[in-house]
This record gives C-alpha cells, sequence and structure tokens, in this order.
C-alpha cells in the first residue's frame, strides 16, 4: 500500500493502486482527478499531461515500485510501476515492448548475465555484463522491444582494470589485450607497445619491428656515412673529422686513413674529393680498402703531391 501522508498539493502520482486511497486522503492531495468509487474506494482517472506541449509541475512525479519481476531470457516488465527487483538468476537477452521513451530501474536480486546487443539491449560499452546483489541499472526504451541502458549504480565499482598478463612473447602485445573488470574479462582494450632498444645489427640490417635507434647507432644504417673528414697537406687530420683516428702521410701525396670503427669487410665505397686550386686542379682518389684503413692519392697538375683533401665513406660497420 502507497503511503500518500507526505505527498502535497501539485504532486503527480503515477502507477498508483488508487483503491487503497481514501477520499481523505486523496481530498487533502488536491490537484489528483478521482470519480466514483470500487468497493467504497475513490478511483483516479487517468491524466494527459501535456498534450503534445511543454509541461510544468509544480511539484514531484512520484514513480511507484512495481512487483518483483521473475528473470527471464526475455524480462517481461510489468505496468504497475518504473521501479522493480529482479528475481532469479536467468540470463537475459531481451526486455518486453513497451512504449518509447518509458524509463525504468531495476535492481537485481542476485547474479543475472545481461547479454549486450546491437539494437535489442545495448549495454554501457557494448559489452556483457554479469550483476551483483542491489546492483541498479537505468534503461530506457527506444520502442519496438529495443532498450538502452542509461546507467548503473553497481555494489562494487568497476571503474579500474587489472591486466591479466604482463608477458609478451609474441612481440605483438597480443598477451596484454585480456584485462580483468570485475567479473568480465574482454578484449576492448588495446595497450601500448614499448619498443625495445635497437642492437647495432638490427641496424645494420635494416630490421623492422616495434624498436628505436638510439643516437649512437644511427651511423651503423647502411647508407649513412659512416666516417668524414679531411687532411692538412701534411697529413694531419684535421678537427671535424667523424669516426677516424688520424691521417698518416705514406709518401708524397699518398695518406692512411685510419678509421675508428671498423667496416665490416673491405667492400665499402670511401670518396676523396677533387677541387680546384688557384686554378690548378687537384684530383684525389681512394684506394686499397681495408677493414680499418684505406688510402687517399692526390695529384697536382697531373703529379702526384702533398695536398689537402676531404674524403668520406659509406658501408657495413
Amino acid at each position: 500500500m502507497a503511503n500518500f501522508a507526505d505527498k502535497n498539493a501539485g504532486d503527480v502520482i503515477l502507477n498508483t493502486d488508487v483503491n487503497q486511497l481514501s477520499d481523505d486522503t486523496i481530498n487533502a492531495t488536491s490537484g489528483h482527478q478521482h470519480s466514483g468509487s470500487e468497493d467504497g474506494h475513490p478511483t483516479l482517472l487517468p491524466v494527459t499531461i501535456g498534450a503534445g506541449a511543454s509541461t510544468t509541475i509544480d511539484g514531484r512525479i512520484l514513480l511507484d515500485k512495481g512487483g518483483d519481476l521473475a528473470s527471464g531470457t526475455t524480462l517481461t516488465i510489468g505496468t504497475d510501476g518504473n521501479f522493480f527487483d529482479v528475481t532469479g538468476t536467468t540470463t537475459m537477452t531481451a526486455f518486453s515492448t513497451l512504449q518509447a521513451g518509458t524509463v525504468i530501474f531495476l535492481q537485481f536480486d542476485g547474479a543475472v548475465l545481461l547479454v549486450h546487443h546491437a539494437t535489442k539491449l545495448i549495454l554501457e560499452g557494448a559489452v556483457n555484463r554479469t550483476t551483483e546483489a542491489k546492483d541498479i541499472y537505468q534503461f530506457i526504451s527506444l520502442g519496438s522491444g529495443n532498450w538502452q541502458e542509461i546507467s548503473r549504480s553497481l555494489v562494487t565499482p568497476s571503474a579500474s582494470h587489472t591486466i591479466a598478463s604482463h608477458s609478451d612473447t609474441s612481440g605483438t602485445g597480443a598477451e596484454l589485450n585480456t584485462l580483468t573488470d570485475g567479473s568480465d574479462s574482454d578484449s576492448l582494450h588495446t595497450h601500448p607497445i614499448h619498443p625495445t632498444e635497437a642492437s647495432k645489427a638490427n641496424v645494420e640490417a635494416e630490421a623492422t619491428g616495434v624498436i628505436f635507434v638510439p643516437p649512437d647507432l644511427l651511423r651503423n644504417n647502411p647508407g649513412i656515412v659512416k666516417i668524414s673528414g679531411s687532411q692538412a697537406a701534411g697529413g694531419v687530420l684535421e678537427t671535424g673529422s667523424y669516426n677516424c683516428t688520424s691521417a698518416t702521410k705514406d709518401s708524397t701525396g699518398l695518406y692512411t686513413i685510419t678509421v675508428a670503427d671498423d667496416f665490416s669487410n673491405s667492400d665499402y665505397t670511401p670518396w676523396a674529393d677533387p677541387h680546384e686550386l688557384s686554378g690548378v686542379s687537384i684530383v684525389a682518389m681512394c684506394h686499397t680498402l681495408a677493414v680499418g684503413t684505406f688510402k687517399v692519392a692526390t695529384f697536382s697538375a697531373s703529379a702526384q703531391a702533398d695536398e689537402r683533401n676531404s674524403f668520406f665513406a659509406v658501408g657495413d660497420q
């Protein structure tokens, strides 16, 4: 029996067993339409509010609690209220049809699996959910037997996720896609895969994968200049030279360049800088390649001579 002792004039009472009311109660709660009697009790008439237009209600909308609903594959929703207890543990995949816009609250008495459906039963996050006792869910009818969850109040909130596995044996991060969310496992979350540091061999092989190349290994890429520098006419290595330890004069116009980080073999490509000095062509050429050295010969006016020269080399180190 609904208790109306604390109701005020202007309150709108919905889904009420009007046969439980007395004349005194209805007269004291003015604004409710009533007519006739049944077994000595007055009966409220249905009232259409608004008739399609906006309506201001100066009071509370009192939604009644309906009878308990037995869980079932398709939950049959009563018309005697907007708030219901759901008993049993039968899996639910749909609700019965009510007018579009109807809002209901379901309080579950135990564990019921709610099965998400793209149209019939749209659940938050588009994932199935197993209820607990005293969980409350709010749904709105979309018409034609279709319902969508509006909100949920959970006894055990599931705001945080726990990664079920920290291993990544495949290198793809697949093991990290399985989460435990409350009592439900899902694979909706894609976790970033942290790259590993590339080795020198990775860079030399131009390997693919989730790796990063630290700056000190960039020079190991086959297409990048591995050494560069210049030697003075007397054979001294000049400041600014890279990955070279020395330039030694062997004889007139012949120098040995020593590499700091040896090439993996002698199949690399050095280059010396031909140029013109005071109208005279200076020719330079590289030869006698070894993994840790190569020679540069310089010529002036077709004769071998001591000349300043710049050089670089590319290849596998």
